[in-house]
């Protein structure tokens, strides 16, 4: 398929992330890795399961305050 990319980056709200993660899964090449940032630490919980409910997996979190960042792809 043409349009997939070796890296996705995301600096977005948690909610507009949570409704991208199918788009960005499908947007991936096989792997191909998941970078998203600006997610607040209240919001990860739900962040983090809309994204393995795409079939994404976040294998390193960053937390620097009250904001998490984090690294993944494909589960």
């Amino acid at each position: 398929p043409e349009n997939l990319h070796d890296v996705v980056m995301a600096n977005l709200f948690a909610t507009v992330l949570q409704r991208s993660f199918e788009k960005m899964a499908k947007t991936l090449r096989e792997g191909g890795v998941l970078v998203v940032s600006g997610v607040l630490e209240d919001q990860w919980d739900d962040t983090r399961e809309a994204a393995q409910a795409a079939g994404l997996a976040f294998e390193v979190v960053h937390q620097r305050g009250k904001w998490i960042s984090a690294k993944g792809g494909a589960a």
